[in-house]
């Protein structure tokens, strides 16, 4: 069948309510003329009826032959060519209108219909896992994407992959492109004036795309979404698992596959006009872009750093995102060709934040060469304005962080403050209570354990040390010299150096041995019965402290995803460890 006749029968049948030609006309980019050609000629092979153009049994089994099974989504790459900020944020969560890339692209595919949708995630996956129970989404975790290219994202997916949308999660397209139904395996095109590194497209009769060249002076470049159908699939899986046999092929993109071969494939290209699909590259490209969120933000920040120092605010520039936290957002500007950072508390976390307390700690650690350079800090809101480290905060190894841990409770520092984690799920319970939020179904037998595990602590003499309190991913820079610092110590007081690394252990899913080696990691030799017992203890508690602030945040219209999941399974499943040790001890 022909592209155009296609194109006609599942507009029809994704819009059933198009009852002339001029409703089609506004789907497809066709002459009337050429509309009451493809009409009279669907009606004759007797795939439409008069009056109302209505599909016929005929058409609609003809088309469910062609129905998209899937799409699969790549966003598990580190934005490098992010070059604004050292703190790299993934493109896929850039937002436009106030809505991250990849929620539109999925907020498209439902609209048509498609709803299996599976995202390959790697750096910063924690950004994307609010999607899950949102959209009710497969996460695919590619723990290789740090040694490789987006071939090994891809190769996570190959048992997906059939008649499939295989995306890029940096793409913004202003009008949804996507369909239920697809004839042809195809790439969309758009041209270029410019010379480009770009794959260029060389097309054939009927669209079919005959080769594919990387770079020149201009040409109709390969950019945005992919569909495959099931044949493709089929080879692109089989050639796909014959390159990886060669180490080397891990740093292949994934369209290389079927590039180096494609005489072998039957692919076509679709044509766009640029404005219709946009690739962003870096944050302040977004900006460009979408002026109002560039302008109210810009508007925010000024506003905060006119109230709290006596800086020229006309004078500001520079102010992009540097990272998105669960509870903070921290952006970077310019002011008088200087650079600085500011914190904005975004969350409801007061259950367990002190910002006097923060300052308190930030005043007695102002020369331990472990943490940032506070200029300002909002005791009342929590607005941090510091200047800017120049560094990286996310190829720091396990043993870096707990290395660094470590040295912070080795300082001697004395704050009077004291870091109360209990005292936070005491608040938490109240604020869940008071907002209804939806409780775990044994959740009272948790709580109930958790509470015994609170009163046993209490008989254990314990060190008590400066501890940060939200030691996780995020809150390390590493210098250029080789040395970290960890910033935001808004958590931070006097407590026992085992819950702190409890805090870093529960940050992500673990298995149980992985636990204990962290454990082991930090003591530098196997735990005693009290400590295993003591951290055991501290890992359930932190779990539910983070369970109880995902429910609340939840009743307030928030969306963490699997977080919430997963820390409760600490909660339960530590709980009993914990319980366990504990009466061992006697």
């Amino acid at each position: 069948m022909r592209q155009a006749l296609f194109d006609l029968l599942r507009i029809k049948a994704m819009n059933p309510h198009f009852k002339s030609q001029r409703d089609f006309k506004e789907k497809l980019d066709f002459s009337l003329g050429k509309i009451n050609t493809l009409i009279n000629e669907a009606i004759e092979l007797d795939y439409m009826r008069t009056p109302g153009y209505d599909l016929t049994p005929k058409a609609l089994e003809f088309l469910e032959k062609f129905k998209v099974d899937n799409a699969i989504i790549l966003a598990a790459g580190i934005n490098a060519q992010d070059t604004t900020t050292n703190y790299r944020y993934p493109k896929g969560m850039y937002e436009i209108n106030s809505v991250p890339l990849v929620e539109r692209q999925i907020q498209q595919l439902n609209e048509v219909g498609i709803y299996d949708i599976t995202i390959v995630v790697g750096y910063a996956k924690e950004s994307f896992e609010y999607l899950v129970s949102k959209y009710n989404i497969d996460l695919e975790y590619n723990d290789q994407f740090s040694h490789g290219n987006n071939i090994l994202s891809l190769k996570c997916v190959a048992n997906k992959l059939k008649n499939s949308y295989v995306l890029d999660s940096d793409i913004f397209m202003p009008i949804n492109l996507f369909s239920i139904y697809e004839l042809n395996s195809w790439c969309a095109t758009v041209k270029s004036n410019d010379a480009t590194n770009a794959w260029i497209l060389k097309v054939g009769s009927h669209d079919k795309v005959e080769n594919i060249l990387y770079g020149g002076n201009k040409g109709n470049i390969m950019t945005g979404p992919v569909f495959i159908n099931s044949a493709f699939s089929a080879k692109l899986v089989e050639d796909m698992n014959q390159d990886l046999i060669a180490k080397s092929s891990r740093y292949l993109f994934w369209e290389e596959i079927f590039i180096n071969r494609i005489k072998e494939y039957e692919l076509y290209a679709r044509f766009f006009t640029a404005e219709k699909i946009l690739e962003f590259e870096s944050l302040s490209e977004v900006q460009k872009y979408d002026t109002s969120y560039l302008q109210s933000l810009n508007d925010e920040i000024k506003s905060i750093i006119s109230t709290s120092v006596e800086w020229d605010v006309s004078s500001i520039r520079n102010i992009e995102l540097l990272k998105r936290g669960v509870t903070n957002e921290t952006y970077s500007f310019i002011i008088n060709e200087e650079k600085y950072c500011i914190r904005i508390p975004r969350g409801r976390s007061e259950s367990l934040v002190s910002y006097s307390r923060e300052n308190s700690v930030y005043e007695a650690m102002k020369d331990s060469n472990l943490n940032d350079d506070v200029i300002f800090l909002d005791l009342d809101k929590g607005y941090k304005i510091s200047r800017y480290i120049e560094g990286e905060m996310h190829e720091i190894t396990l043993t870096e962080k707990i290395n660094t841990l470590k040295k912070a409770h080795q300082r001697n520092i004395e704050v009077k403050e004291s870091f109360d984690l209990m005292s936070g799920i005491r608040n938490l319970r109240k604020l869940c209570v008071r907002r209804d939020a939806i409780m775990y179904r044994d959740y009272k037998e948790v709580n109930k354990n958790i509470v015994l595990i609170s009163n046993l602590l209490k008989g254990i003499n314990r060190p008590a040390v400066i501890c940060h309190g939200d030691p996780v991913e995020g809150n390390y820079i590493k210098l250029q010299d080789g040395s970290i610092v960890m910033i935001d110590w808004e958590y931070a007081g006097i407590a026992d150096p085992l819950l702190d690394v409890a805090m870093l252990a529960v940050f992500e899913p673990r298995s149980s041995k992985e636990i204990d080696d962290i454990l082991t990691l930090y003591l530098e030799r196997n735990a005693n019965n009290e400590e295993q017992a003591v951290f055991y203890s501290y890992v359930a508690l932190c779990g539910f402290f983070w369970a109880l602030w995902s429910q609340y945040e939840q009743s307030l219209g928030e969306n963490f995803g699997m977080y919430s999941i997963y820390q409760y399974q600490y909660a339960r499943s530590y709980s009993e460890k914990a319980l366990d040790a504990l009466k061992k001890l006697g």
